[in-house]
């Protein structure tokens, strides 16, 4: 899947903010919307929310962009997509941090619970996984498949510092 950045979201990038995330959903009838989270600076502020809905993504308007894997759209087991967790989720947003990449995942099996995984350029797993500030390092260390090896599971606060 093409993830587009918009003309005007481009804009504000060039102008001086900074892109800290893309999140999308499918609607049925209106097709994808994104909504993309822009801010001043990645110090603690307020992000800036610009939703777009479009059938059509292909014109010049969204020219730039990234692009991910049609797997990871669809709800499979995490070892699919070589990340050593249980369970099963899909991606439904990117994250843009200091370090990289990070994927958003929805993780099913643990109550839907949102997940972020550092991931390359390519969809390849990077050895990271940002869980939610509530899960203890027993869970954490529960989620992992017991042939994970040097995988850095943490647990991150709103402002985005280790817990």
């Amino acid at each position: 899947m093409r993830i587009p950045i918009a003309k005007e979201i481009q804009e504000k990038i060039n102008n001086g903010d900074v892109l800290i995330a893309v999140d999308w959903f499918k609607w049925t009838l209106f097709g994808l919307r994104f909504t993309y989270h822009t801010a001043p600076d990645k110090r603690w502020s307020c992000s800036k929310l610009h939703a777009i809905e479009r059938n059509d993504f292909s014109n010049e308007e969204y020219a730039s962009g990234y692009e991910i894997d049609d797997k990871f759209l669809r709800l499979s087991p995490f070892k699919n997509f070589g990340i050593p967790l249980k369970g099963q989720g899909y991606v439904c947003g990117l994250s843009l941090e200091s370090d990289g990449i990070y994927y958003d995942f929805i993780y099913e099996t643990e109550y839907l619970a949102h997940i972020k995984v550092k991931m390359t350029e390519d969809g390849i797993f990077e050895g990271k996984i940002i869980v939610p500030p509530t899960w203890d390092l027993t869970k954490r260390e529960k989620v992992l498949l017991y042939s994970a090896k040097n995988v850095n599971v943490v647990c991150t606060d709103i402002l985005g510092r280790a817990a």
